[in-house]
């Protein structure tokens, strides 16, 4: 059995508007960004053209649904942390479906919105 997201070290969480793909309203997402907490403002700056992979996943007890993926720059995950934007004041980030360095998917299939905590 797969481990629960939890347990994979997984903490930040978002929301999808998945083009009704997957016609369950909200997706809760998540995604990995514990590194975050080592760096500073300095540092987040220098590293505008870092970008983090994220996988959205729809989970639930039963499965982990692979939704899409699409990546986000660094000192923009560091940005909405560090001023706890709200999610409409957030830029969305288009979420793709198929799985990344594979030839079939790859269209657009909604908008990644940053909720933070």
């Amino acid at each position: 059995k797969k481990k629960p997201l939890a347990d994979r070290g997984v903490y930040e969480s978002a929301v999808c508007r998945d083009g009704h793909k997957n016609p369950t309203w909200n997706e809760t997402v998540t995604f990995n960004v514990s590194d975050m907490r080592h760096f500073d403002e300095k540092q987040c700056e220098s590293m505008e053209d870092v970008t983090v992979l994220v996988e959205v996943i729809n989970e639930n007890h039963m499965v982990d649904d692979y939704i899409g993926h699409t990546r986000i720059s660094f000192s923009d995950l560091y940005k909405a942390r560090r001023t706890r934007a709200e999610t409409r004041e957030m830029k969305p980030w288009t979420l793709f479906e198929g799985r990344p360095g594979k030839k079939k998917g790859g269209k657009p299939c909604g908008d990644l919105y940053l909720i933070l905590h």
